[in-house]
């Protein structure tokens, strides 16, 4: 799941973040830099891309450009157990954090996550990222949600394959410790 971050604490909503520079992952990037821009396009009542100035950078480059003060918000977020709800932040996520920060989270919003959804059919949902989720996240917030998926060919042995979901199953509480 992947939010933005401000330093600015006027910039609470999506529709504050007109006439700003907003830094995101690379557009090839599906949770850090196409569904946000889908996001700011169609979850709205009006089209945010045509209103604030998108940078598609990279995740570290929009983490350096939040801390280098380039930008008004940049993505951040990380990695839920859907199950347990433990949390694994990001890598940029880490380093805007260790910045110490006063950061303020600008949600996306449950409507918006839908309305994107249902014109786009992301298969992406709302999720609520609760407060203290990152330090001196003081409130929940509505993000979204990429509901990973593995495949296989059909052709792919069902022994392996009944071994490697229970693997996956077995250890998904320590894939954000190595991503």
């Amino acid at each position: 799941s992947g939010w933005l971050v401000s330093e600015n604490p006027e910039l609470t909503t999506i529709e504050s973040l007109a006439g700003k520079d907003i830094a995101l992952g690379r557009i090839a990037q599906t949770v850090w830099g196409f569904v946000p821009s889908q996001l700011l396009k169609y979850g709205y009542d009006q089209d945010m891309t045509e209103k604030a100035n998108i940078q598609f950078v990279g995740t570290k480059p929009a983490a350096t450009a939040l801390l280098d003060r380039q930008v008004d918000a940049a993505i951040i977020g990380g990695y839920f157990n859907p199950i347990t709800k433990r949390f694994s932040p990001s890598p940029q996520t880490v380093e805007v954090m260790a910045a110490g920060r006063d950061l303020h989270p600008i949600p996306w919003g449950k409507a918006a996550v839908e309305k994107t959804d249902s014109i786009m059919q992301t298969g992406y949902l709302p999720m609520l990222i609760p407060a203290g989720t990152i330090e001196g996240m003081k409130q929940d917030i509505w993000s979204f949600t990429d509901n990973i998926a593995f495949g296989a060919m059909p052709d792919m042995p069902e022994e392996l394959a009944y071994t490697i979901t229970k693997a996956i199953i077995d250890h998904v509480d320590e894939f954000g410790d190595y991503h």
